[in-house]
């Protein structure tokens, strides 16, 4: 992940205080599409910063490949996706959400703790890789980071 703070410790010397990461992937039914965005702008996004310990909301869209769309939320940290707040706001979804939430397909929900960050910015790109290592390459996760530090 690419953040607005100086490198972080690897997964192996995570900070228990690193910030917690909602990754969220989806597609969306062409006919909603339209409908989809205006939500995620005009309601969505203002509802999840409201809740305590959520920091900043970033969305992508894909060039190429699927899903098509992409958010990544920042929190204080990971125990805010268990938070009482975080928690009501799911079981009671807004009228305009439960509207949209059948037109999503595809949807892959992460939540996590950030265990590796370089640069500074927001930016304006993102490049995501699915990955999970087999056995025998735990290792992999600060593995990767490295490589692609020395790349950045």
């Amino acid at each position: 992940m690419i953040a607005d703070r100086p490198m972080m410790p690897t997964a192996e010397h995570a900070a228990p205080d690193a910030p917690g990461v909602l990754l969220v992937l989806n597609d969306v039914v062409a006919a909603a599409e339209e409908e989809f965005n205006r939500w995620y702008q005009q309601e969505h996004v203002a509802d999840r910063l409201g809740v305590p310990g959520f920091r900043t909301a970033r969305r992508y869209r894909a060039v190429v490949g699927q899903p098509k769309y992409m958010a990544v939320y920042e929190c204080d940290a990971i125990d805010v996706f268990a938070s009482q707040a975080y928690r009501e706001r799911l079981a009671n979804p807004t009228e305009w959400t439960r509207k949209i939430m059948p037109g999503f397909r595809s949807m892959l929900r992460s939540a996590c703790r950030e265990t590796w960050s370089a640069g500074t910015g927001a930016g304006g790109g993102a490049i995501v890789v699915q990955c999970k290592p087999g056995p025998g390459r735990e290792q992999a996760r600060a593995a990767s980071s490295q490589t692609l530090w020395r790349r950045a």
